[in-house]
């Protein structure tokens, strides 16, 4: 697990660290311009924090492909580990990486106000008291865990409908695929909300349950979605 994780962490910096160097030396040459012009271009670059969401979503989905189903996929299939490793490899890495890019933008934003407002220790560190200085700790590491829960249970949900299209079946149109197999999981969605009005079912899928609710449906959704992944890179895996 250790070889695969370090091999993705590689293989992901590429994607990354141009998008996050580009961002953080914006927001330095931004602290040195004078404060009216500052005051524009950070407004500017506040727009920017949608573009390092938006890199980042790219760079999940582009690594996952490539390295899975391009050419790099002969080097990746051939590594001595399992499909479970393999794909636990990529979400421990996408997590590490999605994490680095929110401690860039807190990081951006911090030099950004401190050019802003001046450095104030009472006001930045202030900040830090206000939002953890009264915290219920078990349930902010319970929040948290849920969270990271969701994320991964979404992150095999995108490998699932990047996996499912390449099979034998879904050779051509491959962009028509994942288009259609997104619609019909919608559909099969509604059908069982529709089913199951009414129900503690229902609120979830309608987005009406409580965070224990969602928890328990991610884990649902991300099991089957994981199993149906390792079943295609195991039995009906066509790399390009």
């Amino acid at each position: 697990m250790l070889k695969i994780l370090k091999y993705e962490l590689i293989q992901g910096w590429r994607s990354y660290a141009l998008t996050f160097g580009i961002f953080l030396a914006a927001c330095v040459a931004i602290a040195v311009l004078p404060i009216n012009i500052a005051a524009i271009a950070g407004t500017v670059l506040m727009l920017a924090v949608f573009g390092i969401a938006i890199a980042i979503a790219v760079g999940i989905v582009q690594n996952y492909w490539n390295s899975m189903f391009k050419r790099n996929a002969y080097l990746t299939l051939t590594l001595p580990v399992n499909s479970h490793q393999l794909i636990w490899g990529k979400v421990l890495a996408t997590l590490i990486f999605i994490f680095c890019g929110v401690l860039v933008l807190a990081v951006g934003m911090l030099v950004l106000s401190i050019r802003m407002w001046g450095f104030n220790t009472q006001l930045t560190f202030g900040v830090f008291t206000e939002l953890f200085g009264g915290t219920d700790w078990g349930s902010f590491f319970a929040d948290l865990g849920i969270t990271v829960v969701m994320m991964i249970s979404g992150l095999i949900s995108l490998y699932a409908l990047l996996t499912s299209v390449q099979t034998k079946l879904t050779r051509r149109h491959k962009i028509v695929w994942i288009f259609v197999i997104m619609a019909v999981y919608w559909i099969i969605m509604s059908l069982i909300r529709s089913a199951a009005a009414g129900t503690a079912v229902s609120m979830v899928l309608g987005g009406e349950a409580t965070e224990q609710s969602m928890l328990i449906w991610s884990l649902i959704r991300g099991t089957l979605l994981y199993l149906l992944t390792i079943y295609i890179l195991d039995h009906q895996l066509e790399v390009e």
